[in-house]
């Protein structure tokens, strides 16, 4: 492994952060970011799913998310311990056949989509100092992402208007958010399409199986492992919960 990539998975394993001095100077390059993904990704395992992002330039980014940090909808992620994690309220695609690599014509990528469900991320970066961290930095990290709830299938969507929808958001029954919601990161479905015509064979690339999410309706807050999380989304008749 490079120097990052060992002081990040040991940051992983030790439940530590990269100190700000480790920061790599001059920032990475994005495909330096995703060589260091992949040094990471030796003792993973399987790719279960992916978060993806834009670049600044437009370019897509985007991290795996491992099949043994997933869990089911009701379940609980820790065992009240650790630090606390961050949740995001997301809509995630999942795949029924593979993307073909940097698919540019949306009715593919589309058309490899089986269901549309709702999703909680949990994040937690492995940086001392998030806001110091350049973009690239935080693509090496994985986006943050510590782990993924796989909600239920969404019903009733048109999938151009996936990026606004009324949110309920309790965290131990005190309700975070209750109104309407929009995805920090703009359309989901053009999102999608972006990291569709992006994605070449990294780490395999997009798999049948595997579910891609598209960013967050509740913005990134931090809460104490063990808090139990219920999120509901009315117009798609979708109701998730977790404990942290």
């Amino acid at each position: 492994m490079t120097s990052l990539a060992e002081k990040l998975n040991t940051a992983r394993l030790q439940q530590d952060l990269l100190a700000v001095s480790d920061y790599p100077s001059p920032s990475l390059a994005l495909h330096e970011a995703l060589s260091v993904q992949q040094e990471l990704a030796v003792d993973r395992g399987t790719v279960a799913g992916w978060k993806i992002g834009k670049m600044p330039s437009g370019e897509a980014a985007f991290a795996p998310i491992y099949q043994q940090d997933v869990i089911l909808d009701g379940q609980r992620f820790s065992q009240n311990q650790g630090p606390d994690l961050a949740v995001e309220v997301e809509l995630a695609f999942v795949l029924e056949k593979d993307i073909p690599p940097f698919c540019k014509q949306a009715e593919v990528a589309w058309d490899a989509v089986g269901q549309v469900v709702l999703g909680i991320e949990l994040v937690q970066f492995r940086l001392a100092d998030v806001a110091q961290a350049d973009l690239t930095l935080k693509v090496a990290d994985n986006f943050g992402n510590a782990g993924y709830i796989i909600g239920p299938q969404i019903q009733a969507f048109q999938k151009e208007q996936l990026g606004a929808t009324e949110l309920h958001l309790q965290i131990d029954g005190q309700t975070i958010h209750n109104g309407m919601a929009k995805n920090g990161l703009g359309d989901p479905l053009a999102l999608f399409y972006l990291a569709a015509a992006g994605m070449g064979d990294h780490l395999g690339g997009f798999r049948a199986g595997q579910f891609i999410t598209t960013g967050s309706f509740s913005g990134c807050k931090y809460y104490p492992v063990g808090s139990h999380v219920s999120a509901r989304m009315p117009q798609y008749d979708a109701t998730m919960s977790c404990y942290l």
